[in-house]
């Protein structure tokens, strides 16, 4: 690690695997900014859960493997900042990692030993209150070129809309009212 990099530790001991994450990215991207750090390196720190947070109980553990591939790796690479990633295979790891840090960590005053999560919208809301600017998250040239033949072949000159409907078995009351 260099002093261009922000060390970004998501402790699944104690954060959730699910899109929270992208809060997490967005406050680790706007660390980069506020120390003018050129990259993001993304630490994954396995929980005592077979790797994640005890009381993420509604999803098995292949659920949440899944989770991890799937939802929260992926956002690493949509922010407009060089990234690396690392998924720990063990907290000793997470630990070696931490202990040749040279450069800044988020969040500020994180140890693995005593972790800290930082994923609520209530900082990103506090942010905007000062008149801070949220970053974007950013589809990739191919991601985007996919989507352009896409809607090429299916909706020809017309305007397309994208709706995101949420189904889950977690919380299924916060679920989208399909019907409607």
């Amino acid at each position: 690690m260099n002093d261009q990099t922000v060390t970004a530790f998501y402790d699944f001991e104690v954060s959730p695997i699910a899109f929270d994450f992208a809060v997490f990215a967005i406050l680790a991207e706007m660390e980069r900014k506020k120390r003018r750090a050129k990259n993001i390196h993304f630490v994954f720190v396995p929980g005592a859960n077979d790797g994640f947070r005890s009381d993420d109980i509604d999803y098995d553990s292949d659920n949440k493997e899944w989770r991890l591939r799937n939802i929260i790796l992926p956002i690493c690479n949509m922010l407009p900042s060089q990234t690396e990633i690392t998924t720990c295979n063990s907290r000793e790891h997470a630990s070696a990692i931490e202990s040749t840090l040279t450069t800044f960590a988020f969040p500020q005053d994180y140890r693995v030993q005593a972790p800290i999560g930082q994923f609520n919208w209530s900082t990103l809301s506090a942010a905007v209150a000062r008149g801070e600017t949220l970053p974007s998250f950013r589809a990739s040239n191919q991601a985007c070129e996919y989507m352009r033949s896409w809607l090429s072949s299916h909706v020809d000159n017309r305007k397309a809309i994208c709706i995101t409907l949420r189904e889950s078995t977690h919380y299924p009351a916060r679920n989208s009212n399909t019907v409607a």
